[in-house]
C-alpha cells in the first residue's frame, strides 16, 4: 500500500495550473493573430460593400432624380476633386499591395466607351505602412464617349470628410451640357455630396 504524503498534493496542484496555464497561452498566442486576421477581412469587406452601396444609390440618383443619405461605417471618407474616398487602416490586408485594382468591371481609368464601360471607376489600393496597411478605396465617374456626345456622373460640392456615424447626402440638382474637349457635347449629371 502506497501512503499519500503531505507534499504531492501541492505539487500536483502546482502542475496541474502550470499546464493549464502553458495551454491557455499556447492558444492565446496561435489564436489571437487569427482573430486580428478574421477582424480586418470582415472590417475590409465591410468598406467594400459600402463603397458598392454607395455607387449604386450614387447612379440610382443620377438616373432617377431625388436625394438619398448613408451612414458612413468605419475609415475614414473624404470628398474632393469629383472623387469619393474611404481610407482604412488594418493590421493585414486581403488586396494585393501596390496598384490600383478595380472593383467593378473596367478599369481604373477616367475615361471610357458608352455601352462597354461602366460610369463607375471604383478603385482600391493596399500599401503596407510598417506593420500595419492602409487601404484606400476611390470612387470616381468616368466620361463616357458615344460618338458625337459624352456623359458623365459629375460629384460636386465642398471638399470635406467624416467617419463613422458621419453621414454622406447625395443630391441630384440636374444635368448640363457644355462643349466638350473632342468637339461634341458633353452632358453632365451633377450630383452634390456633402458630408455631415
Amino acid at each position: 500500500m502506497f501512503s499519500s504524503s503531505k507534499g504531492q498534493e501541492p505539487l500536483t496542484l502546482v502542475l496541474v495550473v502550470a499546464i493549464m496555464v502553458a495551454v491557455i497561452t499556447s492558444v492565446y498566442l496561435w489564436g489571437a493573430p487569427l482573430i486580428q486576421k478574421n477582424k480586418d477581412v470582415v472590417a475590409l469587406q465591410t468598406a467594400e460593400k459600402f463603397m458598392l452601396s454607395l455607387n449604386d444609390k450614387i447612379k440610382y440618383i443620377a438616373d432617377n432624380g431625388g436625394r438619398d443619405q448613408v451612414v458612413i461605417g468605419d475609415g475614414t471618407l473624404r470628398f474632393g476633386d469629383d472623387k469619393i474616398t474611404l481610407t482604412l487602416d488594418t493590421e493585414g490586408t486581403i488586396y494585393a499591395e501596390g496598384g490600383s485594382v478595380s472593383l467593378t468591371d473596367g478599369d481604373c481609368t477616367d475615361e471610357g466607351e458608352w455601352g462597354s464601360d461602366p460610369p463607375q471607376a471604383l478603385c482600391v489600393q493596399s500599401q503596407k505602412l510598417g506593420n500595419t496597411y492602409s487601404t484606400t478605396f476611390s470612387l470616381s465617374y468616368r466620361t463616357l464617349d458615344a460618338g458625337g456626345k459624352s456623359y458623365k456622373i459629375s460629384l460636386e460640392g465642398s471638399p470635406a470628410s467624416g467617419g463613422k456615424d458621419n453621414v454622406i447626402v447625395i443630391e441630384n440638382i440636374g444635368s448640363v451640357m457644355e462643349g466638350s474637349v473632342r468637339g461634341g457635347n458633353l452632358i453632365r449629371t451633377r450630383i452634390t455630396i456633402r458630408i455631415v
